[in-house]
């Protein structure tokens, strides 16, 4: 299982177009890091994103996710174990608005 974070701003024709930028957490479930890596870049070229930056990337397995604040993530890993993959877009609030995806 590999785990990646990509950074990016917001499609100036979506939805999320008033927000700062953005980062996807992905969870991919493949033996290989480069199929891993096309595959989380294959399944976000349809997310309302633009110029997507890989800023991290770990193999993992569940025993990283031990700690009680890890709830969260374990819920994606687990998903990704039985699906293949697990997305998660958050989305940065402008300056002085709060965080979270817009209305």
């Amino acid at each position: 299982m590999y785990y990646f974070i990509f950074e990016g701003t917001p499609d100036p024709e979506s939805e999320f177009a008033d927000r700062e930028g953005c980062y996807a957490a992905c969870w991919i479930n493949f033996i290989d890091f480069h199929g891993a890596r096309a595959l989380a870049e294959f399944y976000l070229k349809d997310a309302p994103v633009q110029e997507l930056e890989l800023t991290e990337a770990y193999e993992v397995s569940r025993e990283d996710y031990t700690e009680p604040d890890d709830a969260e993530s374990i819920g994606y890993f687990d998903e990704a174990v039985r699906d293949g993959a697990s997305i998660v877009i958050h989305w940065f609030a402008n300056e002085g608005e709060e965080t979270g995806a817009p209305d």
